[in-house]
Protein backbone atom coordinates (compact mmCIF):
# COMPACT_ATOMS: atom_id res chain seq x y z
CA UNK A 1 0.00 0.00 0.00
CA UNK A 2 1.49 3.52 -1.12
CA UNK A 3 2.34 5.41 2.05
CA UNK A 4 0.43 8.65 1.07
CA UNK A 5 -2.81 6.24 0.99
CA UNK A 6 -1.86 5.10 4.84
CA UNK A 7 -1.23 9.27 5.72
CA UNK A 8 -4.66 10.25 3.69
CA UNK A 9 -6.59 7.38 6.06
CA UNK A 10 -4.69 8.02 9.26
CA UNK A 11 -5.48 12.43 8.48
CA UNK A 12 -9.48 11.10 7.86
CA UNK A 13 -9.90 9.28 10.74
CA UNK A 14 -8.32 11.63 13.10
CA UNK A 15 -10.04 14.25 11.77
CA UNK A 16 -13.70 11.92 12.14
CA UNK A 17 -12.21 11.69 15.70
CA UNK A 18 -12.32 15.08 16.50
CA UNK A 19 -15.47 15.75 14.63
CA UNK A 20 -17.25 12.87 17.23
CA UNK A 21 -15.56 14.11 20.23
CA UNK A 22 -16.89 17.77 19.39
CA UNK A 23 -20.68 16.86 18.90
CA UNK A 24 -20.41 14.95 22.19
CA UNK A 25 -19.06 17.62 23.95
CA UNK A 26 -21.38 19.98 22.68
CA UNK A 27 -24.02 17.70 23.49
CA UNK A 28 -23.01 17.76 27.15
CA UNK A 29 -22.82 21.08 27.66
CA UNK A 30 -26.54 21.80 26.28
CA UNK A 31 -27.92 19.17 28.68
CA UNK A 32 -26.16 20.58 31.31
CA UNK A 33 -27.58 23.90 30.79
CA UNK A 34 -30.58 22.74 30.71
CA UNK A 35 -30.39 20.44 34.27
CA UNK A 36 -28.84 24.21 35.43
CA UNK A 37 -32.62 25.77 34.22
CA UNK A 38 -34.25 22.51 36.28
CA UNK A 39 -32.63 24.02 39.23
CA UNK A 40 -33.86 27.32 39.05
CA UNK A 41 -36.96 28.46 40.97
CA UNK A 42 -40.12 29.26 38.87
CA UNK A 43 -39.60 32.52 38.55
CA UNK A 44 -36.71 33.07 37.35
CA UNK A 45 -37.03 30.12 35.41
CA UNK A 46 -39.61 31.36 33.28
CA UNK A 47 -37.68 34.65 33.00
CA UNK A 48 -34.30 33.02 31.47
CA UNK A 49 -36.76 31.06 29.81
CA UNK A 50 -39.05 34.27 27.88
CA UNK A 51 -35.35 36.49 28.17
CA UNK A 52 -34.64 39.51 30.14
CA UNK A 53 -36.72 42.13 30.77
CA UNK A 54 -37.02 45.61 28.44
CA UNK A 55 -33.06 46.57 28.43
CA UNK A 56 -31.79 43.46 29.38
CA UNK A 57 -29.92 42.84 26.70
CA UNK A 58 -31.94 40.08 24.76
CA UNK A 59 -33.64 40.94 21.78
CA UNK A 60 -36.90 39.26 21.18
CA UNK A 61 -38.26 39.05 17.51
CA UNK A 62 -41.10 40.93 16.86
CA UNK A 63 -43.47 38.56 16.18
CA UNK A 64 -42.56 36.78 19.12
CA UNK A 65 -43.50 40.29 21.42
CA UNK A 66 -46.75 40.01 19.43
CA UNK A 67 -47.77 36.74 20.19
CA UNK A 68 -46.35 37.29 23.87
CA UNK A 69 -48.54 40.50 24.08
CA UNK A 70 -51.81 38.58 23.03
CA UNK A 71 -51.12 35.93 25.03
CA UNK A 72 -53.37 36.18 28.39
CA UNK A 73 -51.70 33.35 29.91
CA UNK A 74 -48.18 35.25 29.14
CA UNK A 75 -49.71 38.51 30.47
CA UNK A 76 -50.82 36.75 33.80
CA UNK A 77 -47.18 35.18 34.39
CA UNK A 78 -45.79 38.76 33.96
CA UNK A 79 -48.14 40.03 36.57
CA UNK A 80 -47.78 37.09 39.04
CA UNK A 81 -44.65 37.31 38.67
CA UNK A 82 -44.20 41.78 39.78
CA UNK A 83 -46.24 40.59 42.25
CA UNK A 84 -44.63 37.83 43.86
CA UNK A 85 -41.19 40.78 43.73
CA UNK A 86 -43.55 43.52 45.34
CA UNK A 87 -44.77 41.17 48.26
CA UNK A 88 -41.19 40.29 48.75
CA UNK A 89 -39.51 44.08 48.03
CA UNK A 90 -42.02 46.76 49.78
CA UNK A 91 -45.50 44.60 50.55
CA UNK A 92 -48.97 44.87 49.55
CA UNK A 93 -49.72 47.24 52.39
CA UNK A 94 -47.86 49.79 54.15
CA UNK A 95 -48.68 51.06 57.43
CA UNK A 96 -48.30 55.00 56.51
CA UNK A 97 -48.97 54.72 52.56
CA UNK A 98 -51.76 51.90 52.88
CA UNK A 99 -52.37 49.65 49.80
CA UNK A 100 -50.23 49.51 47.69
CA UNK A 101 -51.19 51.32 43.99
CA UNK A 102 -49.23 48.76 41.81
CA UNK A 103 -50.81 45.99 43.40
CA UNK A 104 -54.15 47.37 43.14
CA UNK A 105 -53.49 47.91 39.51
CA UNK A 106 -52.26 44.84 38.87
CA UNK A 107 -55.87 43.35 40.50
CA UNK A 108 -57.90 45.15 38.12
CA UNK A 109 -56.11 44.62 34.81
CA UNK A 110 -56.28 40.91 36.22
CA UNK A 111 -59.95 41.14 36.77
CA UNK A 112 -60.48 42.55 33.12
CA UNK A 113 -58.92 40.40 31.37
CA UNK A 114 -60.32 36.89 33.22
CA UNK A 115 -62.31 38.45 36.06
CA UNK A 116 -62.45 37.15 39.44
CA UNK A 117 -61.12 33.56 38.48
CA UNK A 118 -58.40 35.42 37.17
CA UNK A 119 -57.87 37.09 40.29
CA UNK A 120 -58.02 33.77 42.43
CA UNK A 121 -55.63 32.02 39.87
CA UNK A 122 -53.35 34.57 40.24
CA UNK A 123 -53.58 34.78 44.20
CA UNK A 124 -53.19 31.02 44.71
CA UNK A 125 -50.13 31.39 42.43
CA UNK A 126 -48.55 34.28 44.86
CA UNK A 127 -50.05 32.11 47.99
CA UNK A 128 -47.81 29.02 46.85
CA UNK A 129 -44.70 30.92 46.35
CA UNK A 130 -44.80 33.61 49.08
CA UNK A 131 -46.60 31.90 51.60
CA UNK A 132 -50.34 32.18 53.38
CA UNK A 133 -49.07 35.98 55.18
CA UNK A 134 -48.59 37.45 52.00
CA UNK A 135 -51.29 35.97 50.41
CA UNK A 136 -53.68 37.43 53.23
CA UNK A 137 -51.99 40.90 52.60
CA UNK A 138 -52.88 40.83 48.94
CA UNK A 139 -56.42 40.00 49.97
CA UNK A 140 -56.79 42.83 51.42
CA UNK A 141 -55.05 45.17 49.19
CA UNK A 142 -57.23 43.95 46.04
CA UNK A 143 -60.64 44.71 48.73
CA UNK A 144 -62.91 46.64 46.82
CA UNK A 145 -60.91 45.87 42.89
CA UNK A 146 -63.63 44.06 40.66
CA UNK A 147 -65.90 41.61 42.50
CA UNK A 148 -62.83 41.18 45.25
CA UNK A 149 -63.85 41.29 48.86
CA UNK A 150 -60.85 41.13 51.11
Amino acid sequence: MPTWLIVVVVIGGITAALNLAAFALDRRDRRSEEAWKRTLPASVRRRVESGLRPGGGVDTPPWERRRRENDPAYRTRVLVDELCEIGRGRGFLSVHAGKDGRTREIGAELHEAGGKQRMLSAHAAVRAELGQAHARELEAAWDGVGDWRG
